[in-house]
């Protein structure tokens, strides 16, 4: 069968305990004509994770860390999954639309209708969308033109994060030139 694309899938899995483990699967193929998806347990071998079967149940596990189970249906094993329909709020469209107004958001409904877009709550106000409308009064400026490049400048430091950048750092540190307004990070 013909491979359409290939990406990563974030999937959210039941566990027999009733706990959700959010579990990375990379290098998805995409085939739209198989009609269900499929688990290579080759591949997760490769990858480190090791399988333990009991009954109708089988486990995948990182070390001790239990990934997901699949339950066997009588045909297949499957995995239990969080049902999509949690993800398809009217809150969920508004981030995921870019933040789009709401009355644009009513025009995508009316264009969009196989999409499965919620009509907008009564009370639906998004807290950052309101906030990034706020005007505020610029602060006085400096007097930069009795000063050189690198005569002040002014830096701030963040972190520590808890989750390191790509380059494993912790912190960063913001600096501006107070003349030019150039500024590193």
């Amino acid at each position: 069968m013909e491979i359409e694309g290939k990406g990563d899938v974030i999937m959210e899995c039941v566990l027999r305990n009733g706990s959700v483990c959010s579990f990375l699967v990379c290098d998805v193929s995409h085939v739209p004509k198989l009609g269900h998806p499929l688990i290579s347990w080759r591949k997760l071998r490769t990858k480190g994770y090791t399988e333990y079967g009991e009954g109708d149940f089988i486990s995948i596990n990182k070390g001790t860390k239990v990934m997901f189970e699949a339950v066997f249906d009588g045909n297949l094993f499957k995995i239990p999954e969080i049902s999509q329909s949690a993800h398809i709020t009217y809150n969920f469209w508004h981030q995921a639309l870019g933040h789009l107004a709401p009355s644009s958001m009513d025009k995508a409904i009316k264009l969009y209708s196989d999409a499965d877009i919620p009509a907008k709550p009564k009370d639906f106000i998004y807290s950052s969308c309101v906030k990034s409308k706020m005007a505020r009064n610029s602060r006085p400026s400096t007097s930069g033109n009795d000063r050189n490049k690198l005569d002040l400048v002014h830096s701030d430091l963040s972190g520590p994060f808890p989750v390191p950048s790509y380059g494993n750092s912790l912190y960063y540190i913001t600096l501006i030139d107070d003349a030019t307004r150039v500024a590193w990070v």
